[in-house]
């Protein structure tokens, strides 16, 4: 897996862009990791996962949802807003957030156009 991040500082939105494979669950918390750290950096209480260009192969739903249940473990509140864009949402993208919302992530929203996800989290803040 590859990344980049992006730190709009004024607007507190932090964007990370997964290239590559992704291994899921295992990049997926490595993500939360290196978010929680930009975060603790920079201050950002917002975050796009940009996973439009990313080739992910996940083996379990289930073992992929710790990153929705439990951002916190890995150092991302579930306070923070964060938006997650694909190329195409699949069912289990929707299922991810469903748990998310149910489960108490202030705000957690599966999109598959990252100007739409950038609408939306600039509005929330």
């Amino acid at each position: 897996m590859k990344h980049t991040v992006d730190v709009n500082i004024h607007d507190e939105i932090c964007t990370i862009k997964v290239t590559g494979v992704h291994n899921r669950p295992e990049d997926s918390y490595k993500l939360l990791a290196i978010a929680g750290q930009v975060s603790k950096e920079n201050g950002c209480s917002s975050f796009i996962f940009d996973m439009q260009e990313a080739k992910i192969i996940s083996t379990t739903m289930s073992a992929a949802l710790e990153t929705v249940l439990k951002p916190e473990k890995y150092g991302v509140s579930n306070q923070f807003q964060i938006a997650v864009v694909y190329q195409k949402i699949q069912k289990d993208h929707l299922f991810m957030e469903s748990v998310g919302a149910s489960r108490g992530a202030r705000a957690f929203k599966i999109f598959d156009n990252l100007e739409k996800a950038q609408n939306w989290i600039s509005a929330r803040n």
